[in-house]
């Protein structure tokens, strides 16, 4: 067996690569990855956690401050599991503590509410305008597609990316967008 075939494991495990990668890369099976890189990955977790709990113990009290220490150290899950948890949030005055789901759910209600007035209000096809969540954004022509907007406006707001891509769409309701989708209408 190859003595540095350890090490190149774990270096392309830290790339990124993944088991499948791996193995085409090095020419090896993925129990042989598996096994070398079990107990790397279990320390690995096991110093993010303590990482974790050393940040949570040694809160900043400026928020800006704490973003510019570890923005770059933490993942973005991680960065707004701290934000939401442990600083201030606008609206609803909460400094510690959880986080209610009202505060997201009322926020991406009202963005939702202005994309799709932005976009007529209602159904291009029927007509449909009674309830916000029944209204689709719909590609005209999915190779232009940057991002998918369900993801990205409840981060962003209604800004200037989101209304370039709101521009390559159409508003349909659910029942015509799954007819577009399964070719009973086209546009």
């Amino acid at each position: 067996m190859n003595k540095g075939l350890k090490e190149k494991i774990k270096e392309l495990h830290d790339k990124g690569y993944n088991y499948t990668k791996i193995t085409k890369e090095l020419n090896c099976s993925k129990g042989t990855v598996s096994y070398h890189l079990s107990f790397y990955v279990e320390e690995q977790k096991k110093q993010k956690v303590d990482f974790l709990k050393e940040i949570e113990n040694n809160l900043h009290e400026n928020k800006i401050t704490f973003i510019e220490k570890y923005s770059k150290s933490l993942t973005s899950r991680e960065l707004n599991y701290f934000l939401k948890t442990y600083y201030k949030l606008p609206k609803k005055g909460l400094s510690r503590g959880k986080v209610p789901k009202e505060y997201y759910s009322d926020r991406r209600r009202e963005i939702k509410k202005e994309l799709v007035d932005y976009k007529g209000g209602s159904c291009v096809i029927c007509g449909y305008d009674k309830a916000y969540r029944s209204l689709h954004f719909h590609h005209l022509n999915p190779n232009e597609k940057d991002f998918t907007l369900g993801r990205k406006w409840g981060k962003l707001g209604f800004n200037d990316t989101i209304k370039k891509e709101l521009d390559k769409c159409i508003l349909v309701c659910a029942n015509c967008h799954g007819e577009i989708h399964d070719g009973l209408i086209q546009i």
